[in-house]
């Protein structure tokens, strides 16, 4: 809202507030993910389904492209990684609606402060949505990544949608999202070079490890959070190690 560390006052905290509570009374928050593998040059990123992702083909060495981009600041980010969550995240339309009302009733300033909530509120969401993902040990992952950042074209958002199962999400022909507080992002997922990802003691769960928010849920949490034995394996280009499944 522009304070930029300043202290607004009590009147400006009260309008927040209330906004806030609107918002956290609606149940329409919702966060969708998968995880495919992925394959990065100078400028492209490949999300692929193929060898230990899952993919039922003759030839399980086989790789096939789901979506491909051309983003030197994407292929940059996931530098080192080859698994790649895809990431859509929304708090439903409440806000839109919301701000609609108080716009229409002439309530401009509590229709700011709504959109404002609104933001704050999805990103929020997805950084608690991370947090609570159940990582093996010895892997990491790394920040968000959104199109129309840097040169990752907004024209992804389409690509991403589709890939995911009833993201609850609706983009249109100008590539705006439907409801507006909603995020699509791509994360890295990489090995931590010095740990020893491998190991027959399991997969190190986080004491946070549920894949479930306090208002929104992973439709698909098994893939994303990794709870299952065997996913470090499956992000592990090791071979030779008697934990492999």
């Amino acid at each position: 809202m522009g304070y930029k560390g300043a202290t607004p006052d009590d009147r400006t905290v009260a309008l927040v507030e209330d906004c806030l509570n609107e918002l956290l009374a609606v149940p329409a928050w919702e966060v969708t993910s998968c995880v495919t593998a992925v394959e990065t040059d100078m400028d492209t990123v490949r999300l692929l389904r193929g060898r230990g992702t899952g993919a039922q083909n003759a030839d399980d060495n086989e790789k096939i492209v789901l979506a491909e981009f051309e983003s030197r600041t994407l292929s940059s980010h996931l530098k080192g990684c080859d698994r790649a969550m895809i990431l859509a995240a929304t708090i439903g339309p409440a806000p839109d609606e919301l701000t609609d009302r108080y716009t229409e009733s002439g309530e401009i300033t509590k229709a700011y402060v709504m959109q404002a909530c609104g933001s704050a509120a999805v990103e929020e969401l997805c950084d608690e949505f991370t947090a609570g993902l159940d990582i093996p040990g010895g892997f990491s992952l790394r920040t968000r990544y959104s199109p129309g950042y840097g040169d990752f074209p907004l024209q992804a958002q389409k690509e991403l949608l589709e890939l995911l199962p009833e993201p609850g999400i609706v983009l249109t022909d100008t590539l705006m999202m439907i409801p507006s507080k909603s995020v699509t992002a791509l994360i890295g997922i990489c090995a931590d070079p010095d740990s020893t990802a491998c190991s027959e003691n399991g997969s190190n769960k986080s004491e946070n490890g549920s894949n479930k928010s306090e208002n929104g849920s992973n439709k698909n949490g098994t893939s994303a959070g990794y709870s299952d034995p065997g996913a470090k394996c499956r992000c592990c280009s090791k071979t030779d190690c008697d934990f492999r499944l």
